[in-house]
């Protein structure tokens, strides 16, 4: 089996018969008459995994057969990099220079790359003064030099990029600015390779259509075609047979069992040919760890679920005395569906009736095929299968606890790993050594950790909880929303969560003086307010674990303190929106006037933070679109109405305090200040 990801080089290697397609793409590329006087571009496209590397590899093979120059560039190579034109131009002279005929033309290649760079900075400036400098100038004349070079070539030069759809979006955009700006030299033909609708989503901004922009440079597009179900069938036992046979791994093979799990759990859940170099590479290594203990049978029925379904796969560990309990212990249909306590076997029931029909088969297949002795309570189908526990350890059937406790412990999945993290949280003892422990995970595993602090039941230490409290909430700014289908969850709502049940731990005597203790720990306005206000009485917040004189004499001790601090900190502040809206709110119900200062670095701080994102999908895509947002009630009700909003805002325009991510902002509040206002699934951007 070829490496996880690496595409097909030759012809030799082809599985999917595509040789034919690279063959008339090759063709059609040198043979094509537009290219002798303006160059050419041809599209490939198609999702990830389909194949587009390799189809590419076959055309440059055939290319090469038929002695054109063909030139491979790879911006991903050079992905973050400040200079991807030069990378380009750089690229482009070393690779020309290895055929004789074409160095001359390298040359002047490696002359105009030299210029663009150069000029480009300034260009925009020269142009509106109207002053073409000696570079300028440079540029054209490396221009016309370049057309009469490749005008004098008896065949073209043909230049491959790939993989532009993995770059960021200001990458891709340089790409086709640069495909754009050589595309219409002779005897020059582009054949680029990406996702169409990534590449798309990309070049779309500023009432730019990316699918019209990516039209008026492309002109022929070849869709990778799609592997038929037959030929992925026959390429998957053709991997199987060569690299996971059973003898080599000491392992117990099920022939009887086969057949169904294959066709009811495996086949359905590989797409594509990258899907099946990843399940092989993974399951052979699964099945050396296991050194035969496992039947194989339930290793590539497993190693499916854990590679393609972890959501799934993550519920095993939990649910495993459930899913493999027999006789009197198996639980009722009334306990499972009705108001059951085993929260391990409600997790995983629930992920059937939520997936959709197809991952609800493999789901209730897996129940049927692997772990018989429950299948009926869980899904409703009896096995025909004895429960003989000693016969399934004895074969090494994960139907077995044991058998499936040792094929699941080595493995670190992200939920396993996070419970773990959580774990270590608990036995650390000061701020300072749960701070750099947090701040050693990357961020997605540092907010999973923080979340599976909840799984933990109390009494905890008094010095912990503390400790924990001041370090989470400084902490908020590196902690990643989390996603639950299109629904964020917010950074501190997630801290909020675990403070909230660590606040309710027995262990501690007064909840008041801890806060006290806490509090001038805490460096944000933000953080001390949601403290304070997690605690407190206020509606829809408070969860009244002090009283409400207690409350309230917090609430004034920080409207004291908001009311003291220098305006100029305002930018340190996560949620300096919330900060506002309830010093607003507050200084109101105590009869004081409330202003916000006029600075433009404090109007600034706000609109950022006043920022949101709507996040929604469509019913029949799985695409997530982001969507930019304001929350313009609370902009208003921060500065009282829309009128003082509106000259607060007029002071940003020209600023030398914006940035290109701060012009989109403010574009976006001019649209509300001129009466736009959003509906659930509108474009901001439109």
């Amino acid at each position: 089996m070829r490496p996880l990801d690496n595409p097909i080089q030759t012809r030799v290697e082809d599985l999917l018969g595509r040789t034919d397609l690279a063959t008339k793409l090759a063709l059609d590329i040198q043979n094509q008459p537009s290219a002798q006087d303006s160059g050419f571009v041809v599209g490939v496209m198609g999702p990830w995994g389909c194949g587009k590397t390799s189809l590419l590899n076959l055309t440059c093979e055939q290319l090469h057969r038929d002695n054109i120059p063909t030139i491979r560039f790879n911006p991903w190579i050079f992905s973050g990099t400040e200079r991807l034109v030069s990378h380009f131009f750089v690229e482009i002279e070393s690779q020309l220079r290895t055929h004789k005929r074409l160095r001359t033309l390298a040359n002047t290649i490696a002359a105009y790359g030299q210029a663009l760079e150069a000029v480009s900075p300034r260009f925009r400036i020269l142009r509106l003064l109207k002053f073409r400098s000696p570079l300028e100038r440079g540029t054209y004349q490396s221009q016309g030099r370049i057309r009469t070079a490749l005008r004098g070539q008896d065949t073209p030069v043909v230049v491959v990029v790939d993989d532009i759809d993995r770059l960021s979006r200001p990458e891709i955009e340089e790409i086709f600015r640069l495909v754009r700006l050589t595309a219409s030299f002779p005897n020059l033909i582009y054949v680029l390779a990406f996702d169409r609708k990534v590449v798309e989503r990309a070049l779309s901004k500023d009432g730019i259509v990316g699918s019209e922009y990516l039209d008026k440079i492309v002109q022929i597009t070849i869709d990778v075609p799609s592997i038929s179900s037959e030929l992925l069938k026959h390429c998957i036992f053709e991997s199987l047979d060569q690299d996971l046979q059973p003898s080599q791994f000491g392992a117990d093979f099920d022939q009887h069992r086969w057949p169904d799990i294959f066709c009811d759990i495996i086949q359905p859940l590989i797409r594509n040919i990258r899907d099946l170099r990843r399940y092989v590479c993974s399951t052979s290594w699964t099945l050396n760890r296991l050194n035969g203990r496992v039947q194989v049978t339930d290793v590539l029925a497993l190693e499916a679920i854990r590679l393609f379904m972890p959501a799934v796969f993550s519920q095993l560990q939990s649910s495993a005395e459930l899913l493999t309990s027999i006789g009197n212990e198996t639980p009722s249909m009334d306990e499972i569906y009705g108001e059951s306590k085993r929260d391990g076997f409600a997790s995983l029931k629930q992920l059937i009736p939520d997936a959709d029909d197809g991952r609800k088969n493999v789901i209730e297949s897996m129940i049927y095929r692997l772990f018989p002795a429950n299948s009926h309570a869980l899904i409703g189908r009896s096995s025909s299968e004895s429960n003989e526990s000693t016969t399934w350890i004895r074969r090494g059937r994960v139907a077995s606890e044991p058998i499936l406790r040792f094929y699941l412990e080595n493995f670190e999945s992200s939920e396993l790993r996070s419970y773990a993290d959580a774990g270590r949280i608990l036995k650390l003892n000061d701020v300072q050594s749960i701070t750099k422990f947090l701040h050693s995970l990357q961020p997605h595993r540092r907010r999973d950790a923080i979340i599976d602090l909840n799984t933990y039941d109390g009494p905890f230490r008094i010095e912990w909880i503390q400790s924990l409290i001041i370090a989470l909430y400084r902490l908020v700014p590196m902690i990643p929303s989390q996603s639950i289908s299109i629904v964020e969850r917010e950074s501190y709502v997630i801290v909020n969560s675990v403070v909230r049940k660590v606040l309710k731990s027995e262990s501690i005597g007064s909840v008041l003086s801890l806060i006290q203790d806490i509090l001038p720990h805490l460096d944000t306005l933000s953080s001390k307010m949601w403290l304070i206000l997690q605690i407190g009485h206020r509606e829809g917040v408070g969860h009244k674990l002090i009283s409400a004189d207690e409350a309230e004499a917090l609430e004034s001790y920080w409207l004291l303190e908001y009311k003291n601090i220098d305006p100029s900190q305002f930018a340190s502040e996560w949620d300096l929106l919330g900060v506002l809206i309830l010093a607003s709110s507050m200084s109101k119900d105590r009869g004081e006037e409330f202003s916000v200062a006029e600075s433009p670095g404090v109007t600034l701080a706000i609109l950022r933070s006043a920022k949101d994102e709507v996040v929604s999908q469509q019913f029949d895509s799985r695409t997530v679109e982001r969507d930019p947002r304001l929350s313009w009630d609370a902009l208003i009700k921060v500065y009282g109405d829309e009128d003082k909003l509106r000259r607060r805002l007029g002071c940003l325009d020209g600023s030398s305090l914006l940035t290109g991510a701060d012009m989109d902002l403010l574009k976006l509040a001019t649209k509300y200040l001129n009466g736009w206002r959003p509906t659930l699934f509108d474009n901001a951007q439109g």
